[in-house]
């Protein structure tokens, strides 16, 4: 009779192991007070689908070259080269390089990849 329980008792702590976890995956973890989120800007988010959908998409950055030192691409990481067309998202004001832009269209939806703002405007460099 012992040789047929340890099966049992087995199958059932393996279940409730798996049971378990299930429970913890769904209740959200508090978020660390540590690590910096951006939050988009309220008008941001409200833009359809699609990166220039915003109210005023027509509007274009200005940025002297000197704030873009040490500026990177919020997709690649890469060093921005302010001799190429660059792009700033509205929400979190996180620069794009042409195909960073062009990644974010055909893998994100066109969203920034920091607060999710599809609100992406070219960039003129002074």
């Amino acid at each position: 009779m012992g040789a047929r329980l340890i099966p049992l008792l087995l199958l059932l702590v393996a279940f409730l192991i798996v049971l378990i976890a299930r429970q913890q995956a769904r209740t959200p973890r508090p978020r660390s007070d540590r690590s910096y989120r951006p939050r988009a800007q309220a008008g941001a988010r409200s833009a359809a689908a699609g990166w220039g959908d915003a109210a005023d998409s027509s509007a274009v950055w200005v940025v002297d070259r000197s704030e873009l030192d040490g500026v990177r691409d919020a997709y690649s990481s890469a060093a921005l080269d302010a001799a190429k067309p660059l792009y700033r998202c509205a929400g979190c004001q996180a620069y794009y390089q042409r195909a960073s832009l062009d990644a974010l269209r055909s893998q994100n939806h066109g969203r920034c990849v920091l607060c999710a703002s599809s609100d992406l405007r070219p960039v003129q460099v002074r």
